[in-house]
């Protein structure tokens, strides 16, 4: 099957990319794995067949899929084959909200907090992994760790506030002065496993879409 996505993320994980989107003609979210075991794609298998250049988000692709290889709440992951990706044109973030507007929930996955026990995850059940929202009052800090700088998103999303949120986007993490934006459109992302130190399911912001 050949699926043309509008990509929404290319965040860092695992030593590759999370890579994630919306399929255009089923009109749901898609994650790119590259085997059945969901791993994420490499950054030599972003490389377009058709043009020079690397796949980014807000491109719109073609690629052809392999077979979907759902785990947990991972039900968005398709395996592809990287091979055939080419690129086919770009879109805005004003097209991408008429297509896809932010989602409405009462919550990011649940609750308020950065992350959620395995007990949590089991009750909720979630059947989704991504979700994509508009929210006010954004704000990144950073913090100098010994071998590190860390980096956490706070924002107002449905009248309540949420703080400590990792961020995976790559043009945020490798920056180091506070940003501030009186809105932004964020692509958030759960694991499909918990951290093994702690046990814990933390909610990803994997991609952050300004608004000016």
């Amino acid at each position: 099957m050949i699926a043309t996505v509008v990509i929404m993320t290319k965040s860092t994980m695992k030593g590759g990319f999370c890579i994630t989107g919306f399929e255009l003609s089923l009109r749901k979210w898609i994650r790119f794995v590259s085997d059945a075991t969901g791993t994420p794609l490499m950054g030599p298998q972003t490389k377009f067949l058709n043009v020079p250049g690397y796949l980014e988000p807000l491109d719109i692709v073609r690629v052809n899929t392999i077979r979907e290889v759902p785990a947990n709440n991972h039900t968005e992951d398709v395996m592809i084959n990287y091979e055939t990706l080419s690129k086919r044109g770009s879109s805005r973030l004003e097209a991408v909200t008429r297509f896809h507007p932010a989602e409405e929930h009462q919550y990011i996955f649940g609750n308020t907090l950065d992350s959620l026990t395995e007990q949590e995850m089991n009750t909720f059940k979630f059947d989704y992994s991504l979700v994509f929202v508009n929210v006010k009052d954004f704000m990144i800090t950073y913090q100098q760790k010994i071998d590190r700088i860390s980096c956490r998103a706070s924002f107002i999303y449905n009248n309540h506030k949420y703080s400590g949120i990792r961020i995976t986007d790559p043009i945020y993490t490798s920056r180091k002065e506070p940003v501030k934006l009186d809105e932004a459109y964020l692509v958030v992302s759960m694991p499909k496993v918990p951290f093994e130190r702690d046990g814990r399911f933390y909610k990803f912001a994997a991609k952050i879409f300004p608004l000016t």
